[in-house]
């Protein structure tokens, strides 16, 4: 099962201009009675100016959590859509896979090596994770013309745009109010480090985070 929950701009200018650009994340769970074995995919950066979004810099990235995301956004969202709740539309293990990269590399990111996954405001930003998980390793490309494809990048309307299109196909399903995720669904899985080393550059990276403020969407 998938869940895409997505928040809403508030705002003009797509949210630019106003309180909040809004938010899109992913619940994946492969299964459902077993959630240690699902992600949570929301992909943040620790801090973007308005100088660097416009020039779609490359940032340090950093996975949100449920309870991060609802302390960020600071409401609940306002929309989610379940896909493979009939059939299995995406490939549900090789988004897990390809999450676990992204956001394994991106806990080595620091301001002076951004190596692997970065965080960019237009290109690599929280819809187009998403989206782009769907459409590669979760095997969607055949599915693309379901809904509408934006010209430039993915934003949250963008996402509720093609979600509304796969509704009208029956591949996927609006839920409202959105459900939570079960508690302990982690943000991501271990790559390359196993054991006590992967445990501690986590804990490292997650409280180096939790110092910073509450960022603006």
């Amino acid at each position: 099962m998938i869940s895409v929950y997505v928040w809403r701009p508030i705002g003009s200018g797509a949210g630019l201009f106003g309180e909040s650009v809004g938010h899109a994340s992913m619940l994946v769970l492969p299964e459902p009675g077993r959630p240690a074995n699902g992600r949570y995919i929301s992909w943040w950066p620790l801090s973007v100016g308005a100088g660097k979004a416009v020039m779609n810099a490359d940032v340090r990235p950093y996975p949100n959590n449920w309870t991060e995301d609802l302390r960020d956004m600071k409401r609940e969202p306002d929309c989610c859509w379940q896909l493979n709740y009939v059939a299995t539309h995406f490939d549900e293990a090789g988004i897990i896979r390809a999450w676990d990269e992204q956001a394994w590399r991106g806990r080595f990111s620091t301001p002076g090596n951004l190596v692997g996954e970065s965080y960019r405001a237009l290109d690599r930003n929280c819809c187009s994770t998403v989206m782009n998980l769907l459409f590669g390793p979760g095997g969607g490309a055949r599915l693309r013309g379901y809904g509408p494809i934006p010209a430039t990048w993915w934003g949250p309307n963008d996402v509720n745009a093609w979600m509304g299109g796969a509704a009208r196909r029956g591949i996927a399903l609006g839920i409202s109010p959105a459900p939570p995720p079960p508690g302990n669904v982690p943000v991501s899985g271990r790559s390359h480090l196993e054991g006590p080393e992967a445990d501690r550059l986590t804990e490292l990276g997650r409280r180096r985070a939790s110092m910073a403020p509450p960022r603006r969407r």
